[in-house]
Parts: C-alpha cells; structure tokens; sequence
C-alpha cells in the first residue's frame, strides 16, 4: 500500500470518507458493496449502470433509478427546460404556480396595514424591551449582562479556533459536508455552497498541487482590545510555489466589522510571511468566466493588486 492510499485511509464503499482508525468502512458503509447486497438481498436489489459515469450500483426493486447518485441526476437536468424534466402538463402547473405564488404582505409594511403589525416585533409590531438600553442604564441589563475579563475572552477564542481546526463542526443554516477531490488526492470539509464550489474549482485546475482547509490561525485585536484567533477558509499551493491564503465570503458579508479585522489581519500575515491573501466571493466562485481563467487571469490580476497593497476581493 502506498504513502498516500495509508494516509487517506477512504472508506472502502468509495463514498470518499475517512472511517476512524482501523476500520475500512464507515458505520454501515459496508452494505453498499454490491457483493454485500448481492449476497444478502438477491430478491429486492436490482443491478443498474448509471449513464453519466458508468458506474454499476444496485436499487429496490420498489424505487427504480437511472443513475448512481442524486448528483448525477442533477448533472443530468442541467441546461434542460421543465417541459423535458416534467412533460408538458407538469410543466404548466409549475410555471402556473410559481406566476401565482405571490405572498399576501408584498409591498406591505407594518405602516400601512394593520395585520403586519399585529404579528408581533418580527414583523416590527413592537420593539424589544431592551432596545436602546445597556447595563450602565437600566438595571434589568446589568443583572443578565456577563463581564469577561480580556484574557478569559482570549481562552475561550483560543479553544474555540481550535476547535474549529480539529472538528468537522456543521452550521444549520449552510450547505455542508465531505468532499472528494480526486485530482488533489484528498478529502476536504466544507461548511458552506460557496466552499464547496471554491474546492471544486482549485481541484479542476492544473495549477493547484495543495489544498488544506483552515490549517492556519492568525491571531488578530477587536476593538475592544480582547484577542482573537481567525481561522482562514483555505491554504493554497500552486506549481510556481506561491503560496495562497484564500478567504469565501459573501460580498454581503465583507464589509461587516468582525470580517473586516480578520481579513486585514489575514492580509499582514500574509505580507510577513511571503504569501498571498484573497477574498473570494460569489461574484468569482460563480461567474462561468473565471472557472477558465481561474489563476490565469483574474487570480493573478488580484494577486497583482494584492501586492500593490490595492484591492484583493473578487
């Protein structure tokens, strides 16, 4: 067994997981061998080669599919009208929905209608009883209000970036998961669409020899002068040797006060360390140009301007 097959260590049903030491599958992972299936189901398992990659999988007799995963099912209706997806009379009733799917309060605000302010302060009805108020004002806010002094703040920043380091931690409201990438030969977690799509990217790119995810902190002072450690989205290697510290972020997000501190901290450690910072966001992860002039042209023309000290998000 080679270096690189002992270190990845993949579960052996070829999901692209990791299992824990010792193991060679996942929990569970073990029945989606064919052999396993065909051996133990023979009568419900139904043996099926997927068209897009030619893979060969098994499915219920009671739920027949065409293809292996559900993301070569997508890949295979992208570009494709509803009247191809659904025929013709499914089709209308969707286009017919979505036309009538207008919701009740569109251009209503708690001003001129009467129902929006009777539903409550998420809907501005009324305002929070602390609005306004703080623990030097109102003795109600000084009771629930908890002082930390600056160097329990920095533990609890300490263990929580590296926590994030060492733990494939979940956000509810974002896309998340493992990813394969089979070019890199790694495996790689993302906690948002927008990483995903950034890994995918630096994967399909001939350039790119290494990529780890949040392998670095850059420690960095708020305003308050507690510290704090940032964990950067991702560490880049490319053949000329350039060294990149890549940020993804939503551009809605870049101007917040917190974002702003990390990225400029993120910028000075990368100056003292001969590296490179970036910020990608959707305006660079999902524009189909820059997927073929990826580090070619809009990476190297950021990566100009970062060393100019001008901007650097894309």
């Amino acid at each position: 067994m080679g270096d690189s097959e002992e270190k990845n260590n993949f579960c052996g049903c070829g999901c692209g997981g990791v299992p824990s030491s010792g193991r060679k599958f996942l929990p569970g992972h073990h029945m989606r061998l064919p052999e396993y299936k065909r051996e133990h189901d023979p009568e419900i398992y139904v043996e099926g080669k997927c068209p897009l990659c030619g893979k060969i999988f098994y499915f219920y007799k009671s739920t027949p599919q065409v293809y292996c995963c559900s993301e070569h099912y997508y890949e295979s209706m992208r570009g494709k009208t509803y009247e191809e997806i659904h025929g013709e009379k499914k089709a209308k009733e969707i286009r017919e929905k979505q036309q009538g799917n207008i919701p009740w309060n569109k251009d209503l605000t708690k001003e001129n209608d009467p129902r929006i302010q009777a539903r409550g302060c998420f809907a501005g009805g009324y305002e929070a009883w602390n609005k306004g108020l703080t623990k030097e004002t109102d003795e109600r806010v000084a009771k629930y209000s908890v002082t930390r002094s600056l160097e329990v703040r920095e533990r609890i920043a300490d263990s929580s970036s590296k926590r994030i380091m060492e733990t494939n931690s979940s956000h509810k409201f974002y896309k998340n998961g493992e990813i394969t990438l089979d070019r890199l030969g790694i495996t790689a977690w993302y906690r948002s669409s927008f990483e995903k799509k950034a890994l995918l990217l630096l994967n399909s790119h001939y350039d790119v020899i290494d990529v780890s995810v949040e392998s670095i902190r850059i420690r960095y002072l708020k305003e308050d002068g507690s510290i704090h450690y940032y964990t950067p989205d991702l560490l880049v290697t490319t053949k000329e040797g350039r060294n990149y510290i890549i940020e993804v972020k939503p551009s809605a997000f870049v101007e917040e006060l917190d974002n702003k501190l990390k990225i400029q901290a993120g910028k000075e450690y990368a100056r003292k360390h001969n590296m490179v910072f970036l910020v990608w966001t959707e305006n660079f992860l999902f524009n189909e140009n820059s997927v073929t002039t990826m580090f070619s042209q809009v990476t190297e023309k950021a990566t100009a301007a970062f060393l100019k000290e001008e901007e650097d998000i894309v």
